[in-house]
C-alpha cells in the first residue's frame, strides 16, 4: 500500500472531529440494580448544592475535606479520607478532576473501580494518571467552551472510556432519575 496514503488515513483517523459522538442519557438503560450510595464517595467542587444534598440524602459520602476553589490542594487528605472509606465509585464535577487525578497519580492500590466526571476539564493528563483497568464515564455538555466536545470525544476514544454527552454548556443540570442512571451505569 502506498506509505503517504496511509500515513493521510492514520492522520485522518486520528484527528478528533472525526471521533465518534457519545450516547445520550436516553439511551441509557435503567438498571433495577440498587446501588450502594454508602461506596460512591463525592468531591464538591463543580457539582451544584442540590446535586450534592440529593446525594448525600442517598448515603453517598461527600468529601468535605476538599477545598472547594482548590480542590487539587487537598490531596493528602482526600488520600486518608479513601483509605478509610474505600469507596468503589467517585463521582466529581469540572474542578474535582484535578483531585481525583493527583489522586490516582499518588496512590498505588485502591478500592476505586469507577469514576464518573461531570463536564471535566484536562482530560489527557487525567486520562494518563489513571490506571487503565479503571471504568471511567464522562457526562459532557456538546455546548462546553471549557473543554470543547470535539476534543472529548477523541480522548473518550483513545482511552476507551465511555462519553455521555448531553445538549447543554459546561453548567450541567441533571434530573435526579438521570443522575442516577449515570452513577448506575
Amino acid at each position: 500500500m502506498d506509505s503517504k496514503f496511509l500515513l493521510k488515513l492514520q492522520t485522518l483517523h486520528s484527528r478528533t472531529e472525526n471521533a465518534p459522538e457519545g450516547i445520550s442519557i436516553d439511551d441509557i438503560p435503567s438498571s433495577e440494580e440498587l446501588l450502594e450510595y454508602s461506596n460512591v464517595m463525592v468531591i464538591p467542587s463543580g457539582l451544584t448544592k442540590e446535586t450534592l444534598n440529593h446525594l448525600t440524602r442517598l448515603g453517598s459520602h461527600v468529601a468535605d475535606c476538599v477545598d472547594r476553589d482548590y480542590p487539587e490542594e487537598s490531596i493528602e487528605t482526600f488520600i486518608k479520607l479513601t483509605n478509610d472509606m474505600k469507596p468503589s465509585v467517585i463521582v466529581a464535577g469540572s474542578r474535582g478532576t484535578g483531585l481525583v487525578r493527583a489522586f490516582f497519580k499518588k496512590i498505588k492500590g485502591t478500592t476505586v473501580t469507577r469514576v464518573v466526571l461531570f463536564g471535566p476539564v484536562h482530560l489527557r493528563v487525567f486520562f494518563e494518571a489513571c490506571p487503565t483497568t479503571l471504568n471511567v464515564l464522562i457526562v459532557h455538555g456538546k455546548h462546553d467552551t471549557n473543554e470543547r466536545i470535539n476534543t472529548v470525544r477523541g480522548l473518550v476514544q483513545e482511552f476507551r472510556a465511555t462519553l455521555v454527552e448531553t445538549n447543554q454548556a459546561h453548567g450541567l443540570n441533571m434530573e435526579y432519575d438521570s443522575l442516577h442512571k449515570l452513577i448506575k451505569y
